[in-house]
């Protein structure tokens, strides 16, 4: 089985995969083991393509998986509500363009309408006020047949974090 974990930054991609990894006992392929800065679309697809067929049951996780086309029998999207990924990103040292910008790609559902266009069988997960192992719980269930998309819908957020003066880079 391969399992695509995909996500803006800071939506619990990294930490979720690894509880993953460790639960059902299959190796996580990390994107930022292999790319850093800017990088091409088809570098990433080559050497995640590649690397999926190196493995029978496998964990591929990174933001850019929502723009290439793999061989994945799963797409979890992980999300968070804008206002709650301001804070990780600030936490974790973003400039104040990246919170910007991720705020607003995960605000307009930039991956899942990337992945829309290339992938089947994708799962929204809110991880907004759920811990990293009950996400991987949610994951696991799905994955034996126990599933349910999440709808969200971040736009009223998005509003109030403009209008506050939160996000300025538009």
């Amino acid at each position: 089985m391969k399992i695509g974990i995909a996500g803006v930054p800071g939506t619990g991609k990294t930490t979720v995969s690894e509880i993953l990894s460790k639960r059902l006992g299959i190796p996580v392929i990390h994107q930022s083991d292999y790319f850093s800065g800017l990088v091409s679309l088809k570098a990433v697809r080559t050497k995640f393509w590649w690397l999926l067929q190196r493995y029978k049951d496998v964990i591929i996780e990174g933001h850019l998986l929502c723009d290439v086309k793999l061989p994945l029998d799963y797409l979890f999207i992980l999300r968070t509500r804008p206002d709650v990924l301001m804070g990780r990103l600030e936490e974790r040292g973003y400039s104040k363009e990246k919170i910007d910008e991720n705020v607003l790609a995960e605000a307009l559902d930039y991956c899942l309408q990337r992945a829309e266009e290339r992938y089947d069988r994708i799962i929204q997960i809110d991880t907004t006020e759920t811990s990293p192992e009950l996400v991987a719980e949610r994951i696991i269930r799905c994955i034996n047949g126990d599933c349910q998309s999440d709808e969200v819908d971040w736009i009223p957020v998005l509003e109030k974090l403009i209008i506050s003066g939160k996000i300025t880079y538009i």
